[in-house]
């Protein structure tokens, strides 16, 4: 099988561009949609940054995950739960007009897809990917949230060029600090349609199954390089 970077074509011509995630006036923080886990919507809570924490006036406020508030509770000054419901009530305003795309990105490379290619993708991969609604200002069309909670340690290094972190630096010691020229082991992936990588979790990886379904959908937005 043949798999692929999916990455969204960013300098696509004439297309539009999409502003930071917001609930209720307050920004979401996209990269927990963008790790290859599942979003408990009951362990994200609204966190209150701390005055001398604060460099952007007006964004004191953001919504985190419960965990990541936990590890940095000396940021904050205040920590609430979040009603039932909230991740029913997501945004992105229009930062920039433009051709509505099949395939999206928002900050993180959080993958925003239209309602069509959501429908497929959950028949072709429900395994793999949460779907949370995610309304654009402006626009009628349904849109969602695409998080891949899948992650596949599978990075091929001995073909790939990427610089790990060395023991003694901060964080993971495995963790890549750079990767490019990626290419995979695709005997470890574990037969997963739509993953991230261990370790660089920023890169979305599909199999050609998914390829071939945008391509027969004629989807706008996505670019695909073979990573074998």
């Amino acid at each position: 099988m043949i798999y692929y970077d999916l990455h969204p074509y960013v300098e696509y011509p004439g297309a539009w561009f999409l502003g930071d995630l917001m609930f209720r006036g307050d920004e979401v923080y996209e990269l927990m949609f963008c790790q290859g886990e599942k979003v408990e919507p009951d362990s994200v809570v609204l966190s209150v940054l701390r005055p001398e924490q604060c460099v952007v006036p007006g964004h004191e406020r953001a919504i985190i995950p419960r965990n990541m508030a936990e590890r940095n509770a000396s940021l904050y000054s205040d920590v609430f739960p979040l009603e039932k419901g909230w991740e029913q009530e997501l945004v992105l305003p229009v930062e920039e007009e433009g051709i509505s795309l099949d395939y999206s990105h928002g900050f993180g490379m959080m993958p925003i897809i239209n309602k069509h290619l959501a429908e497929e993708l959950l028949k072709l991969a429900h395994d793999d990917i949460q779907l949370f609604p995610v309304k654009i200002l402006g626009h009628e069309e349904e849109y969602f949230i695409m998080n891949v909670i899948q992650v596949a340690e599978c990075v091929d290094e001995r073909r790939s060029r990427g610089i790990l972190w060395k023991p003694g630096m901060a964080g993971d010691p495995r963790r890549y600090s750079s990767l490019s020229e990626i290419h995979i082991d695709p005997t470890r992936t574990s037969g997963h349609k739509l993953f991230r990588l261990k370790h660089w979790e920023m890169v979305l990886i599909c199999s050609e199954e998914i390829k071939d379904l945008f391509d027969r959908m004629e989807a706008q937005g996505a670019l695909f390089r073979p990573v074998m």
